[in-house]
């Protein structure tokens, strides 16, 4: 269930925060994600006459019902598209059109519009909040439909049979309060854009006095306590600090899981120095240091993506109920402590108490205790008299006698908790983390996909488990890293192996993998080596760029008889390496995860008539922790007749 991006009404203006510019101005979307379509105009929104608009540039919209996808990306068969009116009072050609025509399009996602587009005035009567916003960056009438030998398949025709879907109702109520709430959100956001002068970048740059202040408590890795709670002056990365290619992979996601009618909250978990600004500077009013992630949340909720974008201020009002937010007394520690895991939990609880279906589960008995580490990793800080530096640090526990251990990757809860190792602090075993104490006050056991060590291979790892693996949820929480935002998320391969036939094609193993492979000139021969049975095993060049190598591998001529392939890498190393294979212009990642179960890495490609090599980088290693390559397999993929994804 979309949010729209403006509110709905008869015909509904929205105000001008920007100034506007003319449609023939710079409206590039900041995506290549582009569609052509061709389709019918079924319902258009109505224009007001330019001369006594109250303002001189305006939109409208229109529904469209798409007969064909002559080429780029799959998107819904039915969408909105915002149309040029008048601009500076003058109507665009685009302004005429109407109920029934047809139209040729190249269209993108109107959430990758830039600023100046998606404020500007709209009219829109439209209703219909399911229907995803698109803009037209061509457009013209046509009188037929052009005949495609290959159009583009329509999402909801690749999933038509074998996708489960619950058989519950829709539960109109939380679709209401999570519209609300998002809402509020977001009018908050633009506020406080408004109030600094509608520029990200000059509020952005205003704050440069304050980060130089704090960056120097950093280096000096100052310290206090406040009453009994301690606090260090914690790292902070104060740069624009997100990229569009993450932004764009969770747009992906929530989609991915929206058609599986799951809802998606996420909750960036900050960094450690976001929540004690103020106790070691004179930070900035409105607990706001880096507007960039508000522009950031901002873009997300337009996109109908829902985040909780206080959670900032939250943890700041609570910092001196525990002794420990964050491991503030090891400087280079980010995970969190006890308190903020608290904080965290509690905000989601209040988003969980729209569901019926949670609200109807049976309530687990759980209890508390407190405990520590069996290791002596976090101890006491020292100078407070009522915390000794020579105990271990306790902290609070969610326990029960039926359940051990009290979190598991199952498939039955209506709450599915995923992220890394930020999810699992301060022990994921003992029960003290986010999930624990989100069972504790919800009495829901969620179900939980924990993979240590990478963020960004959530989406993919969800979409192994198989199409079983969601049906009974409601929701997917995801509470990640905060540096998590600089590189977009692993998505599903293209298409799902596990729905293909699969032929294998050539096997590289033993003795024939060192003759398969190529590395490139750019890779020192020191970074990899074979073993006397064959595999290979990649280390990183240095401590600090964690990068491996890269090779190349020639692909069987037989790959140009499928319509996919799929090239699976078998590794036997416990490591949290970054994978990306190319083929042409066709890219396809991997993060795996030291916790993760599966050996088998899969990457899925269109062949491209005489392209027959894809190349593998390999980055994120440890130094003390190589990539170990025991066989690689090659598979010819057909699509079954009506396959899931």
């Amino acid at each position: 269930m979309r949010l729209p991006i403006f509110a709905r009404a008869v015909i509904h203006l929205l105000i001008l925060l920007f100034a506007t510019c003319a449609f023939g101005l710079d409206t590039k979307a900041a995506t290549t994600k582009e569609s052509v379509i061709e389709g019918t105009l079924s319902q258009v929104s109505t224009l007001p006459r330019a001369d006594v608009n109250p303002y001189p540039d305006c939109y409208y919209t229109a529904i469209v019902d798409i007969h064909q996808i002559v080429a780029g990306e799959s998107i819904p068969k039915r969408i909105i598209i915002v149309l040029p009116g008048f601009f500076g009072r003058k109507y665009a050609p685009e302004s005429g059109y109407k109920t029934g025509d047809k139209i040729r399009a190249t269209v993108v996602p109107f959430a990758t519009m830039p600023d100046r587009v998606r404020q500007t005035q709209q009219a829109d009567e439209i209703e219909d909040v399911d229907l995803e916003f698109y803009f037209p960056q061509l457009i013209s009438l046509v009188k037929t439909f052009h005949p495609v030998k290959s159009p583009i398949i329509f999402p909801s025709e690749m999933r038509k049979v074998t996708e489960t879907k619950p058989s519950e109702s829709t539960d109109h109520k939380a679709r209401a309060a999570r519209r609300k709430v998002m809402q509020q959100d977001l009018d908050l956001i633009n506020a406080a854009l408004t109030q600094h002068g509608g520029d990200w970048d000059s509020w952005h740059d205003s704050l440069e006095g304050f980060r130089e202040e704090y960056k120097k408590k950093v280096d000096s890795k100052a310290e206090l306590w406040v009453g009994d709670s301690f606090f260090s002056a914690g790292l902070n990365a104060y740069g624009k600090g997100y990229s569009q290619d993450f932004v764009q992979s969770i747009i992906a996601f929530k989609k991915y899981l929206e058609e599986r009618n799951v809802d998606l909250i996420l909750v960036r978990v900050p960094q450690k120095g976001e929540v004690v600004e103020d106790l070691f500077t004179s930070a900035p009013p409105n607990q706001i240091s880096n507007p960039y992630l508000l522009k950031m949340y901002k873009e997300l909720l337009e996109a109908d993506v829902e985040i909780v974008t206080d959670i900032i201020p939250r943890l700041i009002d609570a910092r001196q109920k525990f002794p420990l937010m964050y491991w503030y007394q090891q400087f280079q520690e980010e995970h969190p402590a006890e308190g903020a895991a608290w904080v965290i939990a509690e905000t989601i609880s209040e988003r969980l108490s729209r569901y019926d279906k949670i609200k109807s589960r049976q309530k687990k008995t759980l209890r508390l205790k407190q405990v520590s580490l069996s290791e002596d990793t976090f101890k006491w800080p020292k100078g407070n008299p009522r915390f000794n530096p020579e105990e271990k640090v306790k902290f609070t526990s969610v326990w029960s006698d039926d359940y051990n251990p009290l979190l598991k990757q199952g498939s039955d809860s209506p709450v599915l908790v995923v992220g890394s190792s930020f999810i699992g602090s301060p022990s994921f075993e003992l029960g003290g983390n986010i999930p624990a104490y989100l069972a504790y006050l919800t009495g829901v056991l969620p179900d939980v996909l924990y993979r240590s060590g990478s963020n960004a291979t959530i989406p993919r790892t969800i979409a192994r488990e198989g199409m079983d693996f969601l049906k009974n949820r409601v929701v997917c929480v995801f509470p990640f890293v905060p540096w998590a935002i600089h590189l977009p998320l692993d998505l599903p391969p293209i298409v799902n192996p596990a729905t293909c036939e699969k032929i294998l094609l050539s096997k590289y193993s033993g003795v024939a993998l060192p003759k398969s492979l190529i590395f490139t000139a750019e890779t020192p021969r020191e970074v990899y080596k074979y073993s006397a049975e064959g595999d290979l095993t990649i280390q990183a060049k240095d401590k600090e760029s964690r990068i491996g190598g890269e090779f190349r591998i020639e692909l069987p001529e037989k790959i140009f008889e499928f319509s996919y392939f799929a090239i699976e890498i078998l590794t036997t190393s416990k490591d949290a390496a970054t994978i990306k294979a190319k083929y042409e212009q066709q890219v396809d990642n991997v993060h795996k995860s030291y916790s993760q179960s599966n050996a088998e890495e899969v990457f899925v490609f269109k062949p491209v008539h005489s392209h027959k090599h894809a190349t593998f980088n390999i980055s994120n290693l440890r130094i003390d922790t190589p990539i170990t390559i025991k066989e690689i397999k090659v598979f010819g993929l057909s699509p079954r007749p009506n396959s899931g994804p």
